[in-house]
């Protein structure tokens, strides 16, 4: 996986839609939704804090009505049905996609605030590693000057020099440990940048994605509203047949 569990975990619980929030992890991850589920429970999440199932009402049917209407209820009752399930099914994929899109673009707007905040940490430490290379080779010179000195180090001053050339020698090694730390926090958080990266361009690739889903989606609607019209066209048509049919019958 691209993420780390608890940044996993961390993701699912600020995510206001935790349906939508499984499927992006999936994306972002490159696995399945059992499998990012499956490790939201491994780091605690309970069966009653993971997203439901989407159930659906049964229709009931009535009962007590006259012949004429009955009749007319078994011909356009299919219809109307199929016309309220398709707009039903279309409208809830254009807002599943709407809140998939917006959630992308928070989660790319966080991870841009978090690439700014590794820029400056980077600059930080770039500036204190120069800053250390630069107070070591100002001391290395004061060391060589000293060793270069023979007629000075000949001088009733030698012992002390000595102490002095220790003391530099061990300042110098204290601060090469401190620029080898520095250099590994800064190829962590390069490390750290470069998979940010990465992972906000799959973000704004899967934007893409869903707005074009999105204008698709919404001219299937203009469509199942053309229909709309003519399955209204139909249906009156059906019910002025059918009360002629009951009245001269």
């Amino acid at each position: 996986m691209e993420m780390s569990n608890e940044e996993i975990v961390r993701r699912y619980k600020l995510a206001k839609n935790k349906r939508s929030q499984v499927n992006i992890l999936a994306q972002l991850n490159c696995c399945s939704k059992d499998e990012i589920i499956e490790v939201l429970k491994q780091e605690g999440i309970t069966d009653k804090q993971l997203p439901r199932a989407e159930r659906s009402d049964k229709g009931k049917k009535k009962s007590g009505e006259p012949a004429a209407e009955a009749k007319e209820t078994e011909i356009t009752a299919p219809l109307e049905k199929q016309e309220t399930n398709s707009q039903e099914e279309e409208k809830n994929k254009l807002n599943s996609s709407t809140v998939d899109v917006n959630i992308l673009i928070i989660e790319n707007d966080e991870l841009r605030k978090q690439l700014a905040l590794i820029r400056l940490e980077n600059s930080k430490l770039e500036q204190l590693v120069k800053k250390s290379e630069t107070k070591n080779a100002i001391l290395q010179k004061q060391i060589d000057n000293i060793r270069e000195d023979s007629d000075y180090s000949k001088s009733s001053g030698i012992i002390e020099l000595k102490d002095i050339v220790k003391s530099h020698e061990n300042e110098i090694k204290l601060l090469n440990e401190e620029n080898e730390n520095l250099r590994r926090q800064l190829d962590e958080i390069t490390g750290y940048y470069n998979d940010s990266m990465k992972i906000s361009a799959k973000l704004e690739e899967n934007i893409k994605l869903l707005e074009s889903d999105v204008e698709t989606e919404g001219e299937t609607i203009r469509m199942m509203h053309l229909e709309n019209e003519e399955l209204k066209i139909r249906l009156q048509q059906a019910e002025s047949f059918i009360l002629d049919k009951v009245v001269y019958s």
